[in-house]
């Protein structure tokens, strides 16, 4: 279900089939402990533990440990679960980016990548945005329509024409 709902061009969930990969190996060890240990108490706990790890290894986020609260409805294994959570969320971190992230990048579609240094934290949108867009104002003259056509070709490209601008900004 995870192959088929990430490679398809259609939008489609990657939470569920992440979510019940997970229950699936985490019922698995749990009955591994089982043969091995001899443990047979709470095997169902293995599997949302394992439900929740994955998925915030996968997705990169914390807040399935609230969903799984839900799900489940036992205070006693709200520890297991954070632990889990918490600790397949740093590994998740440290190994790769995120899904949606990788999904991003994958399709050319813009994303905001994580801030590493702590110098980009005192920059300001300007410092990292891109101001080279082609656009017109009501004060444009022949002379910049006949600039920017040129400039453009023969590509179909849709032109903002703006009411008043800064002539700081002003490109043509």
């Amino acid at each position: 279900m995870t192959i088929l709902s990430i490679t398809c061009p259609i939008p489609c969930g990657v939470f569920a089939p992440t979510f019940f990969l997970g229950a699936g190996f985490g019922r698995l060890y749990g009955y591994l402990m089982h043969i091995i240990f001899g443990i047979y108490k709470n095997l169902g706990v293995y599997s949302i533990i394992g439900a929740v790890s994955v998925t915030a290894s996968v997705t990169h986020t914390i807040s399935v440990a609230v969903i799984a609260f839900e799900l489940n409805g036992q205070l006693t294994h709200m520890m297991p679960l954070l632990i889990g959570t918490l600790i397949a969320y740093a590994v998740g971190t440290s190994l790769s980016m995120s899904i949606f992230d990788v999904l991003l990048e994958l399709k050319n579609l813009p994303f905001l990548p994580a801030l590493r240094s702590p110098e980009l934290y005192s920059k300001v949108a300007l410092d990292i945005m891109n101001t080279n867009y082609l656009f017109l104002t009501n004060q444009s003259t022949l002379a910049d329509i006949a600039l920017l056509l040129q400039y453009v070709g023969n590509k179909p490209k849709l032109i903002p024409v703006l009411q008043s601008l800064e002539q700081k900004y002003f490109f043509l």
